[in-house]
């Protein structure tokens, strides 16, 4: 394409020799596009996310990681979901007694965190944060019970009970 031909004579040069204009993207489905995203999803640790790393850390495997949690069953905890930022970016607080590990969520494992029991001071407030420089997007299912937010490299799913 000479710097004089505009687009549309460079498009019809293109049809003359065989080659066709790129076509503009189809919308798909929501099914689809979800599909397509765990068909790409990586397996294993994702490099260009690692985890910051801070003075006296301790590298964990797989198996230490499951006997770490595991020592924490019955005991009071916090969970912080943090978005994988520098700075971190904190998402969301709870709190509770982590339960014993279940398989029922096969293949991942889960461990309940059940609410706390009342009376009792809790070290940081229960909730998650919303921040527009960070949000990607999301959508309502289930009739709007359930809201799937895309924020940075996390999904936040707000179902109500």
């Amino acid at each position: 394409m000479s710097k004089r031909q505009s687009l549309r004579e460079f498009e019809a040069e293109l049809r003359a020799r065989g080659h066709r204009a790129s076509e503009p993207p189809v919308r798909q489905s929501l099914r689809e596009f979800e599909a397509e995203l765990r068909r790409r999803r990586p397996q294993g640790p994702d490099p260009s996310r690692p985890i910051p790393r801070h003075s006296g850390d301790v590298e964990l495997t797989w198996d230490q990681t499951r006997a770490a949690i595991g020592a924490l069953e019955g005991t009071a905890i916090v969970v912080r979901i943090v978005e994988s930022a520098s700075p971190e970016v904190l998402l969301a607080v709870t709190d509770g007694t982590l339960g014993p590990l279940t398989h029922a969520k096969h293949p991942a494992l889960f461990w309940p965190v059940e609410a706390p029991k009342h009376g009792r001071e809790r070290c940081e407030e229960r909730g998650f944060y919303l921040r527009r420089d960070h949000f990607d997007g999301a959508v309502a299912r289930a009739g709007g019970s359930v809201l799937v937010v895309g924020q940075g490299p996390v999904v936040i799913n707000i179902r109500r009970l």
